[in-house]
């Protein structure tokens, strides 16, 4: 037996909705503008020739300068080397005690033409010269010719004795304080009731008085006439201090006090072959 078959009527397809797109023309065209305006792009500016050129110049007229003051101070430096050196040529070439000695002789010779001119004019040298002179510094000029006198003999006969003389020279040179002297005796005198109090024999303890301490006046007085003696003592040590200066032409310390005897006597006629020798202009 036969089956029937089921007519079915075709189904229409679905229809697809079309979803609106949300952006429209115009949004398009406006981002595509932003888009294209953000950021430019930067390009160098084209070099010319005629830049180049000028760079060069520039630079070429810095290092010129410059080359300009590099010779300045090359120029300057050897002008203060050529004074340093002739400054030296001349410190070597002088002699300290020839100049001193000339210089004596200059003042001699000055003396001896005022003397000589003052005789020739028919007046006195010694009463001319002592117009010059206040009353005060005669009469101490007289007393120091009367005290040089006094102290000539100067002859050495024992230590006690120079320890002596020493001793009384300063005790010339001192200058204590006279009054403040003659009131501390007063006041001893007025307390004590007598002077043998004031002067202290062996067997005094006045020394050990804290009244009797010394002014600070005197503490210095006391410490700078140390320091003089002690000064005087360093000018008077025969040996003679090291000069970095001098020119060595010994080689010991006896070599060195012969080389000083002979250049005494001979320096001044040998100077100028010496100098010679020096700038190599010798024959």
């Amino acid at each position: 037996m036969a089956r029937k078959r089921k007519h079915t009527e075709p189904t229409e397809p679905a229809q697809q909705e079309q979803q609106p797109d949300d952006t429209s023309p115009s949004d398009n065209t406006s981002n595509t503008a932003t888009s294209t305006t953000a950021d430019p792009v930067q390009t160098d500016p084209v070099q010319t020739p005629k830049d180049d050129a000028a760079d060069q110049k520039a630079k070429l007229a810095a290092q010129m300068a410059r080359l300009k003051k590099l010779k300045k101070l090359r120029s300057e430096s050897e002008r203060l080397n050529r004074e340093d050196v002739k400054a030296e040529y001349r410190k070597k070439q002088e002699n300290p005690r020839e100049a001193v000695r000339i210089e004596r002789k200059k003042e001699k010779a000055e003396k001896l033409l005022e003397k000589e001119t003052v005789e020739m004019a028919g007046e006195d040298y010694a009463r001319q010269k002592a117009l010059h002179y206040t009353a005060e510094q005669v009469e101490a000029w007289n007393e120091k010719q009367q005290q040089k006198e006094k102290n000539a003999n100067n002859a050495f006969t024992d230590y006690a004795q120079a320890q002596a003389k020493k001793y009384d020279k300063l005790v010339r040179e001192l200058k204590p304080n006279l009054i403040e002297y003659a009131e501390q005796r007063a006041a001893v005198v007025a307390t004590e009731g007598g002077e043998s109090s004031f002067y202290r024999d062996a067997d005094s303890l006045a020394y050990a008085n804290p009244d009797g301490k010394p002014s600070r006046e005197a503490v210095e007085r006391l410490v700078q006439d140390l320091q003089k003696q002690e000064q005087a003592r360093s000018k008077f040590s025969r040996r003679r201090a090291f000069d970095d200066d001098d020119e060595v032409t010994y080689i010991n310390e006896r070599n060195m006090q012969f080389n000083k005897k002979i250049a005494r006597s001979y320096d001044k006629y040998t100077a100028e072959i010496k100098g010679n020798f020096e700038r190599g202009t010798a024959l």
